[in-house]
């Protein structure tokens, strides 16, 4: 029999196969793009979508780590500060990210490159190569777009006084 798909392509599913078990206990939706990619900086939890309401009688939401939301305390918790973030600052960070991408696309366009031409993981040189593809092709974001995010980003992570950082799944960090 002919082979269905190519050994290298076999390989390299194989690898996101494990990294998906390894690192997404929550996969995302389009009705919730960020469950299981958001994190907290300081200790590691996830952070979980929480919302509160105001004396004034109005809901806010917002993602705070879940060392801080009673229901997920665990007894051996790491100390951590409360992270948390506007429930709609993802979106924001992950398009203002993408668009800092595409306005300086020589520079990571070289950086992608090194990363496909040089890293010892295979995956990760794939992952470089489809992002400076996808650079191209998608050019700047007016909006949140959850299929180019979910192509693209490992995971954000949240630290003390709203800084996230977002880091693509070729290894390119950016902090906003």
């Amino acid at each position: 029999f002919p082979k269905a798909v190519d050994k290298r392509l076999w390989e390299l599913v194989q690898l996101e196969r494990k990294r998906r078990r390894e690192n997404c206990a929550d996969m995302p939706s389009p009705d919730y793009p960020f469950r299981g990619k958001i994190f907290c900086a300081t200790c590691g939890r996830p952070m979980l979508q929480q919302s509160i309401k105001t004396y004034g009688g109005k809901w806010l939401m917002y993602w705070r780590c879940a060392h801080f939301i009673t229901r997920c305390r665990k007894a051996d918790d790491k100390p951590c500060t409360d992270a948390r973030i506007p429930f709609d600052r993802p979106s924001q960070v992950f398009r203002q990210a993408w668009n800092l991408m595409v306005s300086k696309k020589t520079r990571y366009q070289a950086t992608l490159k090194r990363v496909a031409d040089e890293n010892e993981d295979p995956l990760v040189r794939y992952r470089a190569k489809e992002l400076g593809e996808l650079l191209d092709e998608t050019g700047r974001l007016d909006s949140f777009d959850y299929y180019t995010f979910i192509r693209t980003v490992d995971r954000m992570e949240v630290s003390t006084g709203g800084k996230v950082a977002i880091i693509f799944l070729a290894g390119v960090r950016i902090t906003i």
